[in-house]
């Protein structure tokens, strides 16, 4: 790091974050998202529902959260060797509503976030992946 900047900071730590902006921040969080379900769709530690057939050779897919009661929405292709090209701006999070059928949330409540995704929906992932990398891999 620059000498100048780092004394900048160490005089004036607050200006560290200054850039993130809840619009800036939101992007990140998106993005961060969208590596994680890719990642773990191509390690096979979820596995997202086709849900139909989108535009421009894209489909609609779902991941839900361990109890069912959350689910993310995303347009994706998937491609050679298992691995996934997600639109980052397509992510929805839906919560199920009041009538037990899932409805997406206001708009507070609907941005994503890459931790509440991890807490929700990979909770109990390591047993669960550990036996699909297992099972991929004798099927392979």
């Amino acid at each position: 790091m620059n000498v100048t900047i780092h004394n900048q900071l160490s005089q004036h730590p607050a200006q560290a974050a200054a850039h993130l902006t809840p619009e800036v921040w939101a992007q990140a969080n998106r993005l961060l998202l969208r590596k994680a379900i890719a990642e773990y769709a191509h390690e096979l530690i979820l596995e997202p529902e086709h849900l139909h057939a989108t535009t421009g050779g894209f489909a609609l897919y779902q991941v839900r959260s361990d109890d069912g009661k959350v689910c993310y929405q995303f347009e994706a292709q998937q491609l050679a060797l298992r691995h996934w090209f997600i639109q980052p701006e397509s992510i929805r999070r839906l919560v199920e509503g009041p009538s037990n059928r899932s409805t997406r949330c206001n708009s507070s409540s609907n941005a994503v976030s890459g931790l509440v995704f991890v807490t929700s929906c990979c909770p109990s992932t390591s047993t669960r992946s550990a036996a699909r990398y297992s099972a991929a891999r004798s099927n392979a």
